[in-house]
C-alpha cells in the first residue's frame, strides 16, 4: 500500500483530532476506527500510536519548560488578565456609546458578565499558581512574586454606572 504524504495542516488536524480522542482515552485501534468511519481518512495504527506519543512528549516538554521558568509562566498568565482587561473596556465603551443600538448594548453586557466570570476564574487560578511556587520554592532569580493586594489593585474601578436598557 503505497503511503500518502500528509501536508503541515493535515499532520496539525490529526494531532488536534487524535489528541482530543486520547484524551477522551480511546486506545489507538478505536481512534483509527473514528478516523477512517467519520472523517474519512485512512492511517495506520502506528501512525496513530506515533502521533499520539508525539504529543505527549511536547506537552510534557512544555510542562517541564514552564515549571523551569515559574515566572515566565506568571508573565504570560498577567498577559492574559490584561488582554482580558482591555476587551472589558472595549466592551464598556460600547455599553455606554449612545450610539449603540439596544441589542449592541444588551450584547455588550452579556459579554461583560462572561468577561468579570473569566476573570475572577483567572484570579482564582493565579492565587493557587503563586501559592503553588511558594510552596515548591523560590526560584533561583532574585524577582519576586506580586501578592494578592498587588493584583487586585491593578482592578479597574468603574465610575461610569450601568445605563438602564428598556
Amino acid at each position: 500500500m503505497e503511503r500518502k504524504k500528509l501536508s503541515k495542516s493535515e499532520k496539525e488536524y490529526l494531532k488536534g483530532i487524535i489528541g482530543t480522542l486520547a484524551l477522551e482515552k480511546l486506545n489507538d485501534r478505536e481512534i483509527q476506527v473514528y478516523l477512517k468511519e467519520d472523517k474519512g481518512i485512512e492511517i495506520e495504527r502506528i501512525t496513530v500510536n506515533k502521533i499520539r506519543l508525539q504529543i505527549q512528549r511536547n506537552a510534557s516538554k512544555w510542562y517541564n519548560e514552564l515549571r523551569a521558568s515559574k515566572f515566565l509562566y506568571i508573565a504570560h498568565f498577567k498577559e492574559r488578565i490584561d488582554t482580558t482587561y482591555r476587551v472589558e473596556k472595549k466592551l464598556w465603551e460600547i455599553l455606554n456609546d449612545p450610539e449603540s443600538g439596544k441589542m449592541e448594548q444588551i450584547k455588550a453586557c452579556t459579554e461583560i458578565r462572561n468577561n468579570e466570570m473569566f476573570l475572577s476564574n483567572l484570579y482564582d487560578i493565579a492565587r493557587y499558581l503563586t501559592e503553588r511556587i511558594e510552596k515548591d520554592g523560590s526560584s533561583t532569580s532574585n524577582e519576586s512574586l506580586s501578592t494578592e493586594r498587588e493584583t487586585e489593585g491593578t482592578r479597574t474601578t468603574l465610575s461610569i454606572p450601568i445605563p438602564d436598557i428598556e
